[in-house]
């Protein structure tokens, strides 16, 4: 999940339309960096979702990529967007249970983590799946 800090002055001070077209860079920007194994989503709001397989070793490297493609300024008048990314892994392990709800829930969880702790963050949830 990624949700884009501070996007309410973005729209308070740029105004709605300004707002709209840095959404759109942002998720261009991550369409590009997922390329074309990953599936990216708009969930609402300023919040998006990526899906993607990534091997173990490569995640943590995938997710500063993630986030240094949206971290450069966008839009007309040079605005900063600073984005707190909460990063999940999901991983097999038998007899565990979970369901697309709980990690969903658990990455919303580990965002708002990420948020507490002043925003442009990452943070990690990690939910087994059967």
């Amino acid at each position: 999940m990624i949700d884009v800090d501070s996007f309410k002055s973005v729209n308070d001070k740029l105004g709605h339309a300004e707002g709209d077209r840095m959404l759109v860079t942002v998720g261009r920007r991550l369409n590009s960096a997922v390329g074309e194994v990953g599936l990216v989503a708009r969930t609402g709001g300023d919040e998006f979702v990526i899906l993607m397989p990534v091997e173990p070793r490569r995640i943590e490297q995938t997710v500063v990529d993630i986030h240094n493609s949206i971290s450069r300024p966008a839009g007309r008048q040079s605005i900063s967007v600073s984005v707190g990314a909460s990063v999940w892994l999901s991983s097999t392990i038998p007899d565990a249970s979970g369901t697309i709800d709980r990690i969903l829930a658990d990455a919303d969880n580990a965002m708002y983590r990420a948020k507490r702790r002043g925003g442009d963050q990452v943070a990690w949830a990690v939910t087994h799946l059967s």
